[in-house]
């Protein structure tokens, strides 16, 4: 049996401990998320404040955060659909259902698919609003952008120059 993990962040000039928790569960994750630490679990998520850990704010039925920038964080789970939060607070800012989110464009917008069709976009964090790009072979599992330029894998890879 694996040995359960105990967070403990240490602050790097002193050597201090900040502060502990008791172990995590299997299967609990610790991450960076913007200027917050993350803890995601079958439980949910979890924003932690990183000099006290003390939590900020908690969601239910969400398996993964990350950082949007702008004070914004996303929330994602395995079924299509997303929250854009107030990191700060965990409000809610913008809800989107239907896509699925497979990276970021290099304009800052969430890289979206909407499955069964292959369809991929650039959802506006800020609206939810969605530009279609264009259209994939099939379903895509990961894509990438440039300014100019899209590339994306789904069972083979394509490149293209996404529709303005």
């Amino acid at each position: 049996m694996p040995a359960r993990r105990c967070p403990r962040p240490f602050d790097l000039t002193t050597g201090r401990q900040l502060w502990q928790h008791p172990a995590e569960p299997d299967g609990v994750q610790l991450q960076w998320c913007g200027g917050l630490v993350c803890r995601t679990g079958a439980d949910g998520v979890t924003a932690l404040d990183p000099d006290t850990g003390g939590v900020r704010w908690r969601l239910a039925g969400w398996t993964a955060l990350g950082p949007l920038g702008d004070g914004r964080m996303l929330a994602t789970r395995s079924t299509p659909g997303g929250l854009v939060l107030d990191a700060a607070t965990g409000r809610v800012d913008v809800r989107f259902d239907g896509w699925s989110v497979l990276g970021s464009t290099a304009a800052g917008d969430l890289l979206v698919t909407a499955a069964p069709t292959p369809l991929i976009g650039a959802l506006d964090p800020a609206t939810g609003a969605v530009h279609v790009l264009g259209r994939a072979a099939s379903p895509p599992t990961q894509c990438i952008t440039t300014a100019t330029l899209m590339a994306c894998w789904s069972g083979r890879v394509s490149i293209w120059t996404p529709a303005a």
